[in-house]
């Protein structure tokens, strides 16, 4: 098994766990309290599941999605550092080191796949 077909695992198991918890907090909160919270959780569950198959299936394009993610998730954790003090202190440092960590164990799984010859 390869490191991408892991990754993209891991991939889609956090937006597996991404979507059970937005559809626990809607149906225990009630859907229309916070709807644009839920639909956001569902947008985010969405794309980490396309792009955690496309990993796990090497569907065409999954580099350049798994590339989209893992840059677009380290330049977030990034920016959120300058975001307002009650956006900033949601997450902690902890949390930020994980995505950062996680999105370059995408990078490197990514990097050492051997690309097929064209």
């Amino acid at each position: 098994m390869s490191a991408v077909t892991i990754a993209g695992a891991l991939v889609l198991l956090a937006g597996l766990a991404i979507g059970i918890s937005a559809a626990l907090s809607a149906f225990g909160s009630g859907i229309l309290a916070d709807f644009g919270m839920h639909v956001g959780l569902a947008v985010v569950f969405l794309i980490l599941g396309f792009v955690g198959l496309a990993m796990m299936r090497r569907w065409r394009g999954w580099r350049i999605w798994s590339g989209a993610l893992a840059w677009g998730s380290i330049a977030m954790t990034i920016l959120g550092l300058f975001a307002s003090p009650e956006i900033a202190g949601a997450t902690s440092m902890t949390t930020r080191i994980a995505v950062i960590a996680c999105a370059v164990g995408i990078l490197l799984a990514k990097r050492l796949e051997p690309s097929k010859p064209q």
